[in-house]
C-alpha cells in the first residue's frame, strides 16, 4: 500500500512538472503567435492588394528612342514604358496601340529641350506621357483602353 502511494505521488508531481514546463512554453510563445497574427493581417493586405494588381495587366512598350536638342548638341534619350490595362481587356487588341503610342511619345518629347527633359521626375514625365496619350487617343477619337503610364526606364544620352 505504501508503494502504491509513493506511485500516484510521483504520478502527480509528473503530471504538475509537464504541466508547468507546457504553461511556460506557451506563455513564452505568446509573443511570437501575437507577431503571426498581426503578420496574418499584414499577409491579407499583400493578399488584397495582389488581387487589386492582378486586375491589371501591362503591356510593354520597349526602347522609345527620341532625339532631343540641346545646349551644344543633339542628345538621345531612350524609354521603356508599360501601359497598366485592366485585365477585363483582350490581350489581343493591345500590340496595335503600340505603334500609337510610340509616336505620340516621340512627337512629344522631340520638341523638348534636353535640359528640360532631364530636370523632369520621372512622376512629371509620366503625367505629361500619359496626358499627351490621353489627348492622342481623344484626337483619333479612339477611347484609350489603359488606365495609366509608368516609365520603367529611362537613359538619356
Amino acid at each position: 500500500m505504501r508503494s502504491s502511494r509513493v506511485i500516484v505521488v510521483l504520478l502527480v508531481l509528473n503530471i504538475i512538472v509537464v504541466g508547468t514546463a507546457l504553461a511556460a512554453f506557451f506563455m513564452t510563445q505568446r509573443p511570437f503567435t501575437g507577431e503571426l497574427h498581426a503578420a496574418d493581417g499584414d499577409s491579407a493586405q499583400q493578399l488584397r492588394e495582389l488581387s487589386e494588381l492582378s486586375a491589371y495587366q501591362f503591356l510593354p512598350i520597349e526602347k522609345i528612342i527620341i532625339g532631343v536638342r540641346g545646349a551644344k548638341r543633339e542628345h538621345y534619350v531612350v524609354i521603356d514604358l508599360a501601359l497598366q490595362i485592366s485585365a477585363k481587356v483582350d490581350s489581343k487588341l493591345l500590340p496595335p496601340l503600340v505603334p500609337v503610342v510610340r509616336n505620340s511619345v516621340v512627337a512629344e518629347l522631340s520638341g523638348m529641350r534636353y535640359e528640360t527633359l532631364r530636370k523632369m521626375s520621372i512622376i512629371e514625365l509620366q503625367a505629361l506621357i500619359e496626358q499627351t496619350l490621353f489627348d492622342d487617343f481623344a484626337a483619333r477619337q479612339l477611347k484609350a483602353p489603359f488606365e495609366h503610364v509608368l516609365v520603367s526606364k529611362m537613359l538619356a544620352q
